[in-house]
């Protein structure tokens, strides 16, 4: 076997697979950021949540069609393990050794314990300190990898908007 990561929409040769999905408004929140960083996007928040509702900030198409994509494979195929970020967050060394078990790995609660706290946002922010990404013009791409952040940056009409409006001009 081999892991493939992808942000792709499942395909049917995908027959095992690991699914992380996450809330929709903290995965807007991030890919804006990321976005932003590597200087793609030149447009406000508003417009960026109507683009990212009609699948047009990435070549993946609009998040819940990619994301039901992987929910209706895995309701009829045993293999695809779905693991949400916010189950993963709240209680970390279980989800691991979820995903542990299923992949058929070696499960030692020490070791996973001390991958755990070896890969916190703040260890990880210093690791690419010495190791920087190209993944933004300052070589960052750790940020906070909480849950619910989106509550501090969408109101409410924009966490729920489902209107078709602004164009952002992408470069």
């Amino acid at each position: 076997g081999r892991f493939i990561k992808t942000h792709e929409s499942y395909r049917r040769e995908c027959r095992r697979a690991v699914c992380l999905v996450r809330d929709p408004r903290d995965t807007l929140l991030s890919e804006y950021a990321f976005q932003q960083a590597l200087g793609l996007v030149r447009c406000d928040l508003d417009e960026y949540v109507t683009r990212f509702l009609n699948g047009l900030v990435n070549g993946n198409g609009a998040w819940q069609v990619n994301v039901a994509s992987w929910l209706d494979a895995a309701a009829s195929n045993p293999e695809i393990l779905v693991v949400r970020f916010e189950d993963l967050h709240r209680n970390p060394e279980d989800g691991v050794k979820s995903i542990l078990e299923y992949l058929g790995a070696v499960v030692d609660p020490d070791s996973i314990r001390r991958s755990i706290q070896n890969n916190t946002a703040d260890k990880m922010r210093a690791k690419e300190l010495s190791t920087p990404q190209k993944s933004s013009k300052g070589g960052r791409f750790v940020r906070g990898g909480i849950v619910g952040g989106w509550r501090e940056n969408l109101d409410q009409n924009r966490s729920e908007e489902r209107r078709v409006g602004k164009e952002c001009r992408s470069r």
